[in-house]
């Protein structure tokens, strides 16, 4: 288990120190593997209508400027939108990527912390 942090960390490192060679890797993947990746962004497309709907009226109504985007409310950074309902689209909670994307451990533990003070998404 310990090695694999250090990867984490090492590889986290070098993609920092690295973003040429980064987007290099990417889009060679990216040349390698489209068809897979379209196949894949297709089903989950399909899979998830309710999503991709919120999250494109979330993306219109940003770039109209009916919505602002606001920061992390955690650590302040810029921040994704999180969606507990997708019937909602232009209602949640702004996290950053690391926040958000955190196996949504976090997100779990932002909307318990709201409950607990009353204020429901």
């Amino acid at each position: 288990m310990r090695d694999m942090e250090n990867y984490r960390l090492n590889h986290k490192d070098w993609r920092r120190r690295n973003p040429e060679n980064l987007k290099k890797s990417n889009e060679k993947y990216y040349l390698e593997h489209s068809e897979e990746i379209k196949i894949k962004v297709r089903q989950y497309r399909k899979n998830n209508p309710e999503k991709i709907k919120a999250h494109n009226i979330l993306n219109h109504a940003l770039q109209r400027g009916e919505v602002l985007r606001e920061p992390c409310i955690l650590c302040g950074k810029p921040a994704h939108l999180h969606h507990p309902d997708y019937s909602k689209p232009l209602e949640g909670i702004w996290l950053c990527a690391i926040h958000h994307h955190g196996g949504h451990r976090g997100v779990r533990e932002v909307l318990e912390r709201f409950k607990a003070l009353g204020i429901t998404f």
